[in-house]
């Protein structure tokens, strides 16, 4: 059973409580997070009418009706490959409560942002300082404990998000 379509090339997904997280990597501009009710099957993510928010070819025409619309869009002068994380549930930082991590593979960045009553809020960039621990820039992946605590997998080694 196909349960959703519309998507270039997803790059990674997860669920909390019940909401469905997927990322897709776009192809020439766009890079876009959609959050949807995971329940709701049938969903038309858009792809190739849209990338990101915006008409992929539009000199053909860009009929969007009945298409999701991604929460959160970003541009390859940002990034080239959004890679998808998780909603942060652990202990170890309680103020990352109910934040969602991810990444760009070529940006070299992590990025979080709380989604609460369908809204995006406190979309927070982190420093390159904080990245720049990693040895090997390049984020490939996020992974999650049992305890739900978040992990980094940047080419040859594997992280653990952590306070400071």
């Amino acid at each position: 059973e196909v349960w959703a379509y519309g998507l270039r090339n997803p790059w990674r997904f997860s669920f909390d409580d019940s909401y469905i997280y997927v990322t897709d990597v776009g192809d020439y501009s766009w890079e876009e997070i959609n959050i949807a009710d995971a329940s709701q099957g049938g969903i038309n993510y858009g792809w190739n009418v849209m990338e990101g928010n915006h008409c992929y070819r539009p000199d053909t025409g860009c009929d969007t009706d009945g298409l999701f619309i991604p929460q959160i869009t970003y541009s390859h002068h940002k990034g080239a490959a959004v890679i998808g994380g998780y909603v942060y549930r652990g202990t170890a930082i309680p103020e990352m409560a109910g934040r969602y991590f991810y990444a760009d593979y070529a940006g070299g960045w992590i990025r979080t942002f709380l989604y609460e009553s369908g809204e995006v809020t406190e979309h927070y960039h982190w420093s390159a300082e904080a990245v720049g621990a990693l040895e090997y820039p390049y984020i490939w992946s996020f992974g999650k404990d049992g305890h739900g605590e978040l992990y980094l997998l940047a080419r040859w080694s594997v992280y653990k998000i952590v306070p400071r």
